[in-house]
């Protein structure tokens, strides 16, 4: 049997990130007759070629899409973690609730991870992009006070996001790119979804890593919107561009910046004054018009992300709507 033919795993693939003539590439490994790894030796273009740079990955499909998981150094740990992990996969394929795979038999510690991880990147990046690596790293865990991989969530990256601005006095810019960095650790690592987030009938105000952009004041919520929008939102995901994850974006699916533009173009063929009408009002006008509905003045503050309450108590402006004439009148009824 050739060494491809026995490359191929039934459900997950195991590879190896190697250096080639056209730079990076996952190269399927070559198995044993015993199905053991022949260290260092992987198939490139159809070849069997000795590589000792590089680590192993798992490969898989999740719903489609392809998955990758570093897995060390050390083929043979490399193979056992394969073998773990298609064990895994065919238990949920038939419905079987199993514990997955997390580290070399348990916990994988987040100080071998990192070490890992820039051990490549100093083979595969330039210099400067692992001083960058590096650097994000170190503040990640020193902010995270996690010992594994596997208890790593959510919260740690807000904490580290905070961390970053209050601590480090990193610039926004700063901060955006080393939170990615931390993130495409995370994710070479098989963690994701840590920075993304949507329930039903809601907006959630969260990171959005891949944007650079961040909640204010870093405080994350949900704020519910009515069921008319939902029923567009999901009218718009049927018909928009799958390739773009943006509800309003420019040609290259980068975020519209001239709203206020298209705003003020709106008042004017309205025939109003366009120096009575900019963005931030509508979010004023969104927080009045709750607390005269008669939503508590604690929710609210949580749906604008405030601080304190009276950065909230500024839209509680006196109503001379009818319905507060109505409300008069049958007080004194």
């Amino acid at each position: 049997m050739s060494p491809v033919a026995n490359t191929q795993s039934r459900d997950v693939n195991l590879t190896k990130r190697v250096q080639t003539p056209k730079g990076m590439r996952y190269c399927p490994v070559i198995l044993s007759s015993n199905g053991r790894i022949k260290p260092d030796l992987v198939v490139v273009n159809g070849h069997p070629e000795r590589h000792p740079e590089g680590a192993y990955y798992l490969e898989w499909r999740d719903r489609g899409k392809r998955v990758r998981l570093s897995v060390g150094k050390d083929p043979q740990d490399a193979a056992a973690r394969r073998q773990r992990k298609e064990a895994e996969l065919n238990a949920v394929n038939n419905g079987v609730g199993v514990i997955p795979d997390n580290g070399n038999n348990g916990p994988r510690s987040v100080a071998k991870a990192v070490a890992d991880f820039l051990e490549e990147t100093e083979l595969t990046k330039k210099p400067k992009t692992l001083s960058g690596y590096t650097t994000a790293l170190n503040y990640f865990t020193e902010s995270c006070a996690k010992l594994y991989l596997q208890d790593i969530d959510r919260h740690d990256l807000l904490k580290f996001a905070a961390f970053l601005r209050d601590q480090k006095n990193q610039a926004p810019r700063s901060c955006w790119n080393k939170f990615a960095a931390v993130i495409s650790f995370l994710k070479s690592n098989g963690i994701r979804g840590l920075a993304q987030n949507f329930a039903a009938s809601t907006v959630r105000v969260s990171h959005k890593a891949n944007r650079g952009w961040t909640p204010k004041a870093y405080k994350e919520r949900e704020i519910p919107i009515p069921a008319k929008l939902v029923k567009k939102l999901k009218e718009w995901k049927v018909k928009s561009d799958k390739t773009c994850d943006l509800v309003f974006p420019t040609a290259g699916c980068n975020p519209n910046l001239d709203f206020l533009d298209c705003l003020k173009a709106c008042a004017e063929r309205a025939k109003l004054n366009t120096e009575d009408f900019w963005l931030h009002k509508f979010r004023a006008t969104f927080a009045t018009r709750c607390l005269w509905a008669g939503v508590d003045l604690r929710t609210v503050q949580q749906w604008l992300g405030h601080s304190d309450m009276e950065s909230t108590m500024r839209y509680l402006k006196p109503s001379r709507s009818a319905k507060v004439r109505d409300k008069v009148n049958q007080i004194f009824a």
